[in-house]
């Protein structure tokens, strides 16, 4: 592959290069999740080299990296598409010079800097604060045979009680062969739709949601054939990394040359759906099928079954099969232990403390219902708030989609208990604060 030539500099105020051990202890950033993607290993080879300055893309343009700014449990030794054995490198921002400074990525070789990852922002300077990387990682999700380089950082928008929670910050590079480029609109999708402690994982996950949607499913029915060498599916396939009442199963069954017929059933809140038919080959990883395919149907379409990764991802027509308000069988499917986002709700929203204080104040039965099971199978959002006495509090929102049964609590930390309780229209404030005589919660900014 053709390399532009570097011009070597060395900085004598740099610190000798130290070793990376690799010890990096998140198991997203180290795993082979294909056969495809560079696994990273561990070493303990000492380097010996003195910290240099290399060019980047223009040999005119000479770019100092100091190496004291290297992140070593983000630094890997790899062997990347053409590029060969390198070293990628991540580097901290300088906020001394500029608190809105950005990270940045270089590979090297043989202690010299041959590339520069594209810049993000223009000079390097953020619109918000850098905090960290959370993951990098080597795989080819674009199917070019090239692996791009995945990186996850960490950022923070200083704004408000919420501003200090860092957020995730998706960028991915595709090789272009003596270059990278920044791919903006997949990266700002991810980035848009990622969880702030969003994982690898949650990267390789939308990806293939984006693939599957960018399906033209009815041109793609017309490729059905036999296909002799797929794994075997069949079994219980439940809904996982989804929310446990945005759930479901499917059951797999009959696998043949042809296909697989199923059966499953769906779950929007209270609302459910149902859906049994028969699915045809595209590929030993892909099946189809269409509204004749399948016992009923509410409306015409089709549904694909796409099986990697352990995972079995499922991408309907809206309405297919015999489905209630919002039910949908469009979910990731696992045939192990299926994994929630709302799992112990209760636990990570409240203190046992708080729990014992909130039964005395509704009784059993409100706290049984809406709390209880509002808080363990609704929708919950939690935020760090102040009141207007400047007093912080945590502010939570439980909402139940498709019953009449809601509540809003604020609990401050100075202990005083604020929750106002919304049943069939009806709305009550318990309070433990007996200078309290609103009925309304108080105000929050």
């Amino acid at each position: 592959m053709k390399r532009r030539k570097a011009l070597v500099g060395i900085l004598s105020s740099m610190l000798v290069l130290s070793a990376c051990s690799f010890s990096n202890t998140n198991e997203y950033d180290t795993e082979v999740v294909s056969d495809n993607e560079v696994s990273i290993e561990s070493t303990s080879e000492e380097r010996n080299d003195e910290s240099t300055a290399e060019i980047t893309q223009n040999e005119d343009e000479i770019v100092e990296i100091d190496t004291t700014k290297i992140i070593e449990d983000q630094s890997f030794d790899i062997q990347l598409n053409e590029w060969g054995d390198v070293r990628f490198v991540s580097c901290q921002p300088d906020k001394d010079t500029n608190p809105h400074a950005d990270a940045t990525f270089y590979l090297m070789e043989q202690n010299q800097v041959i590339y520069k990852m594209p810049s993000v922002y223009e000079n390097d300077i953020r619109d918000n604060l850098f905090e960290g990387i959370s993951f990098v990682a080597f795989k080819d999700i674009n199917e070019d045979e090239k692996n791009e380089v995945i990186i996850g950082l960490l950022y923070i928008t200083g704004a408000g009680p919420q501003g200090v929670i860092p957020r995730t910050e998706v960028r991915i590079f595709e090789d272009k062969g003596d270059s990278f480029e920044y791919s903006k609109d997949i990266s700002e999708y991810i980035t848009d739709s990622m969880p702030e402690d969003g994982t690898i994982h949650d990267v390789y996950d939308k990806i293939k949601w984006r693939k599957l949607y960018s399906l033209d499913m009815a041109s793609l029915y017309n490729e059905i054939k036999k296909v002799d060498n797929a794994k075997n599916y069949e079994g219980e396939w439940n809904a996982t990394n989804c929310h446990s009442s945005l759930a479901g199963f499917f059951n797999i069954k009959n696998q043949t040359e042809d296909g697989f017929s199923f059966d499953g059933c769906f779950s929007y809140y209270s609302h459910t759906g149902d859906i049994e038919g028969n699915a045809y080959w595209i590929s030993p990883t892909m099946a189809i099928c269409s509204q004749d395919d399948i016992e009923d149907s509410m409306s015409d379409g089709y549904m694909v079954f796409l099986f990697e990764d352990e995972l079995m991802y499922v991408r309907a027509d809206y309405n297919f099969g015999l489905m209630g308000m919002n039910v949908s069988p469009n979910n990731a499917y696992t045939s192990g232990e299926p994994v929630y986002t709302n799992a112990d709700m209760l636990g990570r929203t409240y203190t046992e403390e708080e729990l014992s204080q909130i039964r005395q104040l509704l009784g059993d039965d409100l706290y049984d219902e809406p709390f209880l099971f509002g808080t363990t199978n609704g929708g919950v959002t939690s935020f760090r708030e102040i009141l207007k006495d400047g007093t912080y509090c945590k502010y939570v929102e439980c909402y139940i989609p498709t019953m009449a049964e809601s509540y809003k609590a604020i609990i401050t930390e100075d202990g005083r208990i604020y929750i106002k309780i919304f049943t069939y229209g009806d709305e009550s404030i318990y309070t433990n604060d007996s200078d309290w005589h609103v009925d309304d919660l108080p105000e929050v900014f």
